[in-house]
């Protein structure tokens, strides 16, 4: 789970959307990049110069379309597929994951978050929050839940079966 925030899903579904989502283009083209803007990078396809490094010489990576799954940028140089996220955790896009994410998401029609959340297979309700903790402990200290309800709660994170003390 990504860290200072209370987003319910892990940091790898949160890459994998916005790979799916975000092209290179316009993360590059962010008030949030500090690489220098490149007339040259392409918007769906090509060969282009690599944002992952510094090379103003020779175009060495290639820009695909991914066809529904997302751009791919293959460096030349290191030999090496990146994805969107990646200008992010190399910092070559100051922005936090888990702020982008929450940005993209909560623009999102719900029946396409669904749809997204079933296609990577993450399971929302795996990864406890703290907010779920409180609600147990909430729940708890009105008298609505015992406390095996709250420690199964926690382990389950949620799906426990309300139990009068």
């Amino acid at each position: 789970m990504c860290k200072d925030t209370d987003t319910k899903y892990s940091e790898k579904f949160m890459e994998w959307v916005i790979d799916r989502l975000v092209p290179f283009h316009v993360l590059l083209k962010s008030d949030a990049c500090i690489h220098s803007e490149d007339p040259y990078f392409p918007v769906d396809e090509g060969t282009c110069f690599c944002p992952f490094h510094d090379n103003s010489n020779t175009k060495a990576a290639k820009l695909y379309s991914g066809n529904g799954t997302g751009q791919t940028l293959y460096c030349f140089a290191e030999q090496r597929m990146f994805r969107p996220h990646h200008l992010l955790s190399k910092g070559i896009v100051e922005i936090r994951l888990d702020k982008l994410f929450e940005n993209i998401w909560g623009q999102i029609d719900p029946a396409i978050q669904a749809k997204l959340v079933a296609e990577s297979g993450e399971n929302s309700n795996a990864i406890p929050t703290l907010k779920d903790y409180s609600t147990l402990y909430e729940k708890y200290h009105n008298g609505e839940i015992t406390l095996e309800s709250v420690a199964f709660g926690m382990l389950d994170s949620g799906s426990f079966e309300d139990k009068k003390p």
